[in-house]
């Protein structure tokens, strides 16, 4: 099967579950079927899960949960995410420990708890224990690492979920998302990004970055002396870049071109900007 293909039933698969929540809900969510062109994907996604989140939460389906852990780190130089639905926040800061926090809305805050276990030199998190089906349950996952903690890789796979990474310097940085936007503030030698609809804004020095969106934009912000190659396909966008570069037929090419970047969308922008350290 074609990747147009394949996009094409998702976009009908997502048609579909609109269509379906709006008969659920009575047709008080109707207008949302008709939302994806004036919003975007990304948006009509997440404003779809918002609407019946918030009608949970008005109801007493949805109750609060709030959890706090510390960690010790010696040891630990990589970070795996498996979550539903929530922002992530991945920062290095003033503690000892590495300190977790999560917060939100779940049907059982017992049994919704986040569920942490170290193998080997990796700390993994997932949305909780046992339970398969999270419902509309939205909880905030945050991460505090203490800022001379040598983490070399994060692995994050997430169904809705904004992403934010505040860190020196990763090895590796890997996303799956369905929905949600990422930021990173970090210097990382390999990016690997997939997302169905959100956008990826970078500040800092990469050696690789391969990314693949249906919607979305990217945004890079590097250092005037990154050198780059970028290779890009998109069915729809722009390309914006604020040095003088060589072009070669689409792609284009800056200083030593040591940093390689491929970047593939239906519909999106590119834009590379300085950064100023």
């Amino acid at each position: 099967m074609s990747k147009f293909m394949r996009v094409a039933l998702i976009i009908v698969g997502v048609g579909l579950i609109l269509i379906g929540v709006a008969f659920w809900m009575g047709g008080q969510f109707g207008d949302l079927t008709q939302s994806m062109e004036r919003m975007g994907l990304g948006e009509t996604i997440e404003r779809t899960f918002g609407y019946i989140r918030g009608n949970k939460v008005e109801s007493g389906e949805l109750r609060p949960i709030e959890g706090a852990y510390q960690i010790e780190a010696s040891g630990i130089t990589e970070i795996t995410i498996d979550w539903s639905n929530g922002d992530i926040v991945i920062a290095s800061g003033e503690v000892e420990m590495i300190e977790v926090h999560e917060t939100g809305e779940v049907k059982d805050p017992d049994k919704y708890k986040m569920h942490w276990y170290r193998s080997g030199n990796t700390l993994k998190f997932t949305f909780a224990e046992k339970v398969l089906n999270f419902g509309f349950a939205q909880k905030k996952l945050e991460i505090i690492i203490p800022s001379e903690m040598p983490l070399e890789g994060v692995q994050i796979n997430t169904m809705n979920s904004d992403i934010k990474i505040d860190v020196k310097e990763l090895r590796m940085l890997k996303v799956d998302s369905m929905g949600g936007d990422t930021t990173v503030h970090s210097d990382v030698a390999r990016v690997l990004y997939n997302s169905m609809a959100g956008n990826l804004e970078f500040y800092g020095h990469v050696d690789e970055l391969r990314g693949d969106t249906m919607n979305g934009d990217l945004s890079l912000h590097l250092p005037e002396e990154t050198g780059f190659v970028l290779e890009h396909s998109a069915m729809s966008g722009k390309v914006l870049i604020d040095v003088k570069t060589r072009k070669v037929e689409d792609n284009y090419y800056y200083g030593d071109e040591k940093s390689i970047i491929r970047f593939e969308t239906m519909n999106g922008d590119i834009s590379i900007k300085k950064l100023s350290r």
